[in-house]
Order: structure tokens, then C-alpha cells, then sequence
């Protein structure tokens, strides 16, 4: 019990060192504990790069105005291979 529950505790520590933030559309499917795999585009490059993260918090954002914006804001962190 305690030697399985310290490794599942180094594990999510070493999965903590990859902090993540994501914001994209809404999709009322994500929630907290899900593993979310996408493809991203770095900034000045024309490489797609394919990432996994494990959610940790959702947040959802409207903004009003001339323009309406909604958009969802995940944090998470890495998944271990």
C-alpha cells in the first residue's frame, strides 16, 4: 500500500514538471482528469508537433462587446509515455 502510493506520487510529481495551457473552443465534453491529445503549431515554425496533457482545471471565458468571444481555458500537465 504505502510503496504503491509512493510511486503513484513520484509519477504525478515528474508529470508535474510539464505545466500546460491551452485555450481553445468551447467543448463541454472536457473535464478535469481527462487526457487530451492534440496537434499544435509553434509560432514561426512549419512543424506540427503531437502533444498529450492530463487536465487539471477548466475555465470558460466570455467576453461582450463589438465582438463576442467565448473561449475555454484548460491547464494540465504531462502524461507519462
Amino acid at each position: 500500500g504505502a510503496l504503491e502510493a509512493g510511486y503513484r506520487m513520484m509519477d504525478r510529481m515528474y508529470e508535474s514538471r510539464g505545466r500546460h495551457q491551452v485555450v481553445m473552443r468551447p467543448d463541454l465534453r472536457v473535464q478535469v482528469g481527462d487526457i487530451l491529445h492534440f496537434f499544435y503549431q509553434p509560432k514561426g515554425t512549419d512543424i506540427l508537433r503531437e502533444h498529450s496533457m492530463i487536465v487539471e482545471s477548466v475555465s470558460h471565458s466570455l467576453t461582450m462587446g463589438d465582438t463576442r468571444a467565448v473561449s475555454m481555458t484548460l491547464n494540465g500537465r504531462n502524461v507519462l509515455s
